[in-house]
């Protein structure tokens, strides 16, 4: 069935290519017998052929011969497109043996064969077509009027012979020999170089091989099958050579469709029959409920995908330690002690027990509650954590934007591109930086031959030896933390004297590859920037986690010492034993099967001398890693003022930005933020550039996709440049222009906040359609799923209720009918079955019908009640609503100082708090004054008694500051004066005694208070300075005594 797949699709291709050409086939024919029989017969023009087509008998007519079409496609089409399948498989398999690719000779011999062998087969078809074309030509008198296919093959062979079936065979052969050479061949090396040469997507490159295939296709097979068509008729005519390409526009745009409808559709049949049954198969068995997911990188039309570019579904976190079987632990088994211990078990099985039978359902149940809940999903995490993971993201981001910047200095190194410059011989350097007397074309291909070459020298010069940057995951809970292990090889380089040496040895990790590659095509003139995608730990809610530690008892060094000696050490006892029971050594005679070497015994030679220890070679080291880059870089195409991306060290790529994206289920790499830094320390994010879904996918994963928009644009603002270069800005444009490309999501959960389309699935509470909204698509999200309409983003606006467009300082219009009615809110009845009071019964009454809500369009700028004379309207809680400054009344004024009401007071004026929000705490809002509103004629009245308000409290705050100094002064006095009056009389001597004693306490003192901790506690002893004075005590009660 599997070698039968390629005759069935080319069938089918072939009858739905020739169902779309029909009548541009038919037109083709008329035109090619419309002038036979003279040299030079009328232009009949194709557009002329339809109308008298049309014009002499129904629209129908023009698929006149449809069947003996589709009867020669399922022949022909089916043999030639299964002989060129099959053939071009065994050239494969052949060159591939080989070691090398299919040639074009080898294509064009597959063509010539295949079209040849499917000539034969079909030529009765074809015949019958051509006459059945043609008969609409003759005289009515002279008309066959064919029925069918049947018929006219059946005709032909009664009124003919059988033998006439083949009429014209010759040309057919030769036609479809040549037209197999030019369709099959061509499309088939043109698509292998599109793929090889160009960044083109796979249906842009089936497209434009279809179309090359086409063309030349019809230049050469439309000699033959002129010659064909004529033979077929059978009348003959004096035409000139220039009459074989009589009708090539009409023979290429019949021709040319139809190869590249027959080609695509093949195509296509043969990716679904080929990769169809597996990815169905591997989606069916990892992810049943995400097959929206699995669609999305679907790409049609490229049969010869990677697996590596096909997206499946990602794998729970305990199978990361699955994925790879080199690190697998083996160990090592007793064969001679299993074959015991199995005899054993086999002797004791065959006994007979008289034990009884026991049933026991319990362990089963147990079991079987154990595998359901064996699936671990993952708790959603709360707003207070995801703010966390939020900061630290922000925060692992400023750390990479820094690591990036300081390794891109490095590559300015003068030691490193010395050290680096002499591996580029002189024609790669000139290569590299090509002259400006070329032509755009010619810099660029310089420069891509160029960099070709200097990967070819990177590739072999330099060598992988540790593991580089990769994704940070985040761990489940502190104990996994703990268990946590860092890889082994992991990147030394941590300055610049390891980058210089890693220079020298030109070994590292891919990133330092990537690194001095750079600083290798800076140190020949190149501007070169190096390109980072960030690897910060994620934020959303799906990030992933390290993978679950499972504890595996690996043996250490010593173990494995002993396992081994001991082996030895039975070797060497199995040895010795084989030599003893042994009559005769083992010699080269017996070894060899001679007869007669068992009567022939040789002495054992004496062993030589112990031989020297061969050298061991450490094995290279294996590292698991992404099969995609964290660093690269980009070159400047000078010819065309454009960026172009360059990996010599991970895919092997130039001028392909698209590969360097991983896929989802890449748990290694994730590409979110690009960063390209310029050699000026300067750098740009670039992350439009290299992603396939920016908007729908990538931008979720990033800062700027949530709702802190600016802070990404001020993290990057110090690496920006001061003043924008010409190419800055055709950078720009070009960015633009791609993300302003991105093709439409294909499944529903990319739409979901995306910046240009909406679904209404999707629309917040808040959020309605505009009535002018026109869908720009349709979508399915499943087979008996309907249809949902894609809208533009644009289109979406944002509805309120008319309390809220009300603090916003507007108002619904009369009789405007709600764009949406939200649902009713589910409140907590009190305990004791009764409302709090009337109003908020009222409330709850409303809220049962819901709550009407607005667009903008459906409102008005709030105009209140203006001041007349002098009086501010109010309502009824006596105070004016102004949430926003609009909402002053006309020929009023809001003054905000907190001293305003007063002032008002003062001067005997009307004015009305002002009411600015409120300030909830639950449910209920306690309102915010803020000032006052007053006639605008009072403004400077009120603001002069405030000025006079504010000296008048200036003055207050002096005079206190005054009284406080002075009782200050007061409480030093009075101790002066006590302690002049309790040392009056004493003797010097004992006053010394006396304050050395105190100063000793003082320090014991001190040295306790040390010793318990300072600030433990107060002391009990009150200090008399410490002792506040009441303000209205007089000057005689001030403590103490006075002195006389």
């Amino acid at each position: 069935m599997v070698a039968a797949l390629p005759f069935i699709n080319g069938g089918i291709s072939g009858m739905v290519a020739t169902t779309v050409i029909q009548p541009v086939d038919m037109v083709k024919v008329r035109i090619q017998l419309a002038g036979e029989g003279t040299a030079s017969g009328p232009k009949t023009g194709p557009i002329a052929v339809a109308r008298q087509i049309v014009a002499s008998g129904k629209f129908s007519d023009l698929y006149t011969g449809l069947s003996a079409g589709l009867l020669r496609q399922a022949v022909y089409t089916t043999a030639r497109l299964g002989f060129f399948d099959t053939f071009m498989g065994r050239l494969g398999a052949r060159a591939k043996a080989d070691g090398r690719s299919v040639g074009f000779k080898e294509r064009a011999t597959a063509g010539l064969s295949a079209g040849g062998l499917a000539a034969m087969i079909g030529n009765p078809a074809d015949l019958a077509l051509i006459r059945m074309q043609s008969d609409g030509l003759k005289p009515l008198a002279e008309r066959k009027n064919y029925k069918s296919v049947v018929d006219a093959l059946s005709s032909i062979a009664k009124s003919e012979g059988v033998g006439a079936l083949w009429a014209g065979a010759a040309p057919t052969v030769a036609r479809a020999m040549a037209l197999n050479f030019g369709q099959l061949a061509f499309f088939s090396e043109a698509k292998a170089q599109l793929k090889q040469n160009t960044d083109l997507s796979p249906r842009i490159q089936t497209l434009t091989a279809s179309a090359t295939a086409g063309f030349f296709a019809s230049f050469f097979s439309l000699p033959f099958d002129f010659v064909k068509t004529r033979l077929q008729k059978q009348q003959k005519g004096p035409d000139g050579i220039l009459r074989f390409y009589r009708g090539f526009g009409t023979y290429y745009v019949r021709i040319a469709p139809h190869a590249m409808v027959t080609l695509i559709v093949a195509d296509y049949l043969g990716w679904l029959t080929k990769n169809g049954a597996t990815e169905a198969t591997e989606a069916t068995a990892g992810a049943p409920e995400s097959s929206d997911e699995e669609d999305e990188d679907v790409e049609f039309l490229d049969v010869p995908l990677r697996p590596a570019h096909v997206q499946t579904i990602e794998r729970d976190s305990e199978d990361d330690s699955e994925e790879d079987e080199d690190d697998m632990i083996f160990e090592d088994v007793d064969f001679a002690t299993a074959l015991e211990k199995s005899k054993d078990a086999a002797s004791s099985a065959a006994e007979p027990t008289a034990q009884a039978l026991e049933l026991n359902l319990t362990a089963q149940k147990a079991a079987n509650a154990l595998t359901k809940r064996s699936v671990d999903r993952r708790k959603p995490i709360t707003k207070e954590e995801r703010d966390r993971r939020l900061d630290v993201h922000k925060m692992h981001l400023l750390c990479l934007l820094s690591h990036v910047a300081r390794r891109n200095h490095w590559c300015n190194d003068t030691q490193v591109q010395d050290v680096l410059r002499p591996h580029l011989s002189d024609k790669t350097a000139d290569y590299l930086t090509p002259g400006l007397h070329l032509p755009q074309f010619g810099q660029a291909e310089s420069l891509k031959t160029g960099l070709k070459q200097a990967a070819d020298m990177w590739r072999a010069k330099f060598e992988v030896t540790e593991r580089g940057l990769r994704r940070a995951r985040w761990a489940e809970d502190a104990t996994q933390l703990e268990q946590y292990q860092l890889p082994d090889h992991l990147e030394t380089c941590t300055d610049r004297h390891d980058f210089r040496h890693a220079a020298k040895t030109l070994q590292g990790s891919r990133d330092v590859g990537a690194q001095l590659y750079c600083a290798l095509l800076r140190s020949v003139g190149v501007k070169a920037r190096l390109v980072c995608s960030l690897q910060p730990l994620a934020f959303g809610n799906g990030a992933p986690t390290l993978p679950k530690v499972t504890l595996v008892k690996t043996p250490t060094k010593t173990q494995r010492a002993e396992e081994v000696r001991s082996q030895v050490e039975q070797y060497k006892e199995m040895a010795v034993t084989a030599e003893t029971t042994s009559p005769t050594a083992s010699t080269a005679r017996r070894r060899l099967g001679h007869p007669s070497a068992a009567s022939h015994n040789f002495e054992p030679k004496p062993s030589p001398s112990p031989k020297k220890p061969l050298k061991s070679f450490a094995t290279p080291v294996r590292l698991r890693e992404s099969a995609y880059p964290v660093y690269w870089v980009e070159v400047l195409d000078t010819g065309h003022q454009k960026w172009q991306p360059a990996d010599p060290v991970v895919t092997h790529t130039f001028w392909k930005p698209k590969s360097m994206e991983p896929p989802i289920t890449d748990k290694e790499n994730c590409m979110s933020y690009v960063v390209a830094f310029d050699e000026d320390g300067t750098a740009r994010d670039v992350t439009v550039r290299y992603t396939k879904a920016y908007a729908a996918k990538t931008r979720r994963m990033r800062v700027d996709g949530t709702d802190n928009n600016d802070w990404w644009r001020s993290a990057t603002r110090p690496f920006r440049r001061r003043r924008r270069t010409d190419l800055d800005q055709i950078e720009d444009s070009e960015l633009a222009g791609v993300e302003a490309r991105e093709p439409m999501p294909r499944n529903v959960q990319d739409f979901k906040d995306h910046p240009v389309y909406a679904l209404q699935r999707h629309l917040r509470r808040h959020e309605v359609l505009a009535p002018t909204a026109m869908p720009s698509g349709t979508l399915s999200s499943g087979n008996k799923a309907p249809l949902e309409k894609i809208y533009r983003r644009r289109d979406v606006r944002i509805a309120r209720s008319a309390d809220k467009w009300f603090r916003m300082g507007r108002e619904v219009r009369p009789n405007e009918i709600p764009a949406k009615w939200l649902p009713k809110i589910q409140r907590a009845k009190p305990r004791n079955g009764r409302f709090d009071d009337d109003r908020r019964a009222e409330e709850d009454a409303q809220d049962a019908a819901g709550v009407p809500i607005y667009t903008q369009d459906q409102t008005e700028l709030y105009e209140p009640d203006p001041v007349r004379n002098g009086k501010v309207p109010k309502n009824k809680f006596g105070n004016v609503e102004v949430y926003v400054p609009s909402m002053v009344p006309r020929g009023g004024t809001h003054i905000t100082h907190e001293l305003a009401a007063h002032a008002a007071k003062l001067v005997g004026v009307d004015y009305a708090p002002a009411l600015t929000g409120f300030a909830f705490a639950g449910r209920q809002g306690t309102a915010v004054l803020t000032g006052i509103v007053v006639a605008e004629e009072y403004r400077a009245a009120i603001e002069a008694v405030l000025a006079g308000l504010e000296d008048a409290e200036q003055e207050r705050e002096e005079e206190l500051k005054a009284l406080v100094a002075l009782k200050l002064w007061r409480r030093l006095l009075m101790g002066l004066r006590i302690r002049r009056r309790i040392w009056s009389g004493v003797g010097e001597e004992e006053r010394q005694a006396a304050e050395e004693e105190a100063d000793r306490v003082l320090e014991e003192a001190d040295a306790v208070e040390e010793d318990v901790g300072g600030d433990a506690g107060e002391s009990d002893v009150t200090e008399e300075f410490d002792m506040e004075v009441d303000g209205d005590d007089a000057e005689d009660y001030g403590g103490g005594f006075l002195v006389d």
